[in-house]
């Protein structure tokens, strides 16, 4: 199996982590939080490819809401 290096960020629910995996002829991308039971999820549509596996996916997420 050919997969990416992990990219991992602090979520407002823990670690979340991403990377690319080879699935048949496509590139995926695939994200779990380590505080969620169940299967990674799927990001791009099955007809579309991620452009390679020797880089990280980047994540981008919200910071977390503040109480006041």
């Amino acid at each position: 199996m050919h997969v990416s290096a992990p990219a991992v960020a602090e979520g407002a629910d823990g670690p979340v982590i991403a990377w690319v995996a080879k699935t048949g002829e496509t590139n995926t991308v695939f994200v779990t939080r380590l505080s969620t039971a169940g299967d990674p999820v799927r990001l791009n549509p099955p007809q579309a490819s991620v452009d390679s596996l020797h880089q990280a996916p980047g994540l981008a997420l919200r910071p977390a809401a503040r109480s006041t």
